[in-house]
């Protein structure tokens, strides 16, 4: 085998693992909150959740592996772009599919002024949230506390659905980048940096449970994310197969 067909095999094994994603969606019944369904209209699941908050985006040991933030300051304001640039991307995909979907801390002083719950507060209890999600299987659901969590957060609100997005960095796919280096000894070393996993979980407000976990894997080395055409690329693989929302037209608010 020459040389160049050893580097193209490599470069499909690694474009086929830098494209795996899959879902998982709940197949029981799903209770919107924010309005009452019309009845005599075409049955649909996650769609029913029309309204969306979307917790603040999440990274776990993926940022912070950049070079080239000399100082704590800088690496904040470089978070904070990356982490605005997938919200911005989420949002704007799921609008586009009916949802009504808005930043989870837009609605601050409501938390405060109706609940008692500070910015920090709120923060802890996401906290839970990712960490359980972090640990559980897709098709499980959260423990009680846990799902009493979202519902104290989305009704105040009076949303259908919470989203939570975490993006979490996992060494690197080592198979992979042999077959690359002993294909071509100058391909870029930025395989090293390891892979990017994203994640995705809706929590239905009615109940506290999963209704949609989204995955997509093997989103190599960090420096993908100062790419705005990759960063937009992230919700089309989380939330591709998700359905469109119920229109307006067919609710009564």
């Amino acid at each position: 085998m020459s040389k160049m067909a050893q580097c193209l095999g490599a470069m499909v094994l690694v474009l086929c693992s830098a494209c795996s994603s899959r879902v998982w969606q709940y197949r029981g019944d799903i209770t919107p909150t924010s309005y009452q369904r019309i009845d005599g209209r075409i049955e649909r699941s996650v769609g029913k959740l029309r309204r969306l908050a979307v917790a603040p985006i999440r990274f776990q040991n993926v940022l912070d592996i950049w070079e080239g933030w000399p100082t704590e300051p800088r690496k904040v304001e470089q978070q904070a772009e990356v982490t605005g640039r997938v919200m911005s991307a989420t949002l704007s995909w799921l609008s586009a599919r009916g949802y009504e979907a808005a930043p989870l801390d837009l609605h601050e002083v409501l938390y405060l002024e109706k609940l008692g719950l500070t910015p920090e507060r709120v923060t802890e209890q996401l906290d839970t949230l990712v960490a359980w999600m972090r640990s559980s299987d897709d098709g499980a659901q959260p423990p009680e506390s846990t799902a009493e969590i979202v519902r104290r957060l989305g009704r105040p609100l009076n949303v259908d659905g919470i989203v939570v997005v975490e993006g979490i960095r996992r060494p690197p796919n080592i198979t992979a980048t042999l077959a690359v280096l002993t294909a071509s000894l100058s391909w870029p070393l930025v395989f090293f940096e390891g892979k990017v996993e994203m994640r995705a979980d809706i929590y239905e407000v009615a109940t506290g449970k999963v209704v949609w976990r989204g995955k997509a894997r093997e989103f190599y080395g960090a420096s993908v994310f100062k790419s705005q055409g990759l960063v937009g690329s992230v919700p089309a693989r989380l939330f591709g197969e998700l359905e469109h929302a119920v229109p307006r037209v067919l609710v009564e608010e």
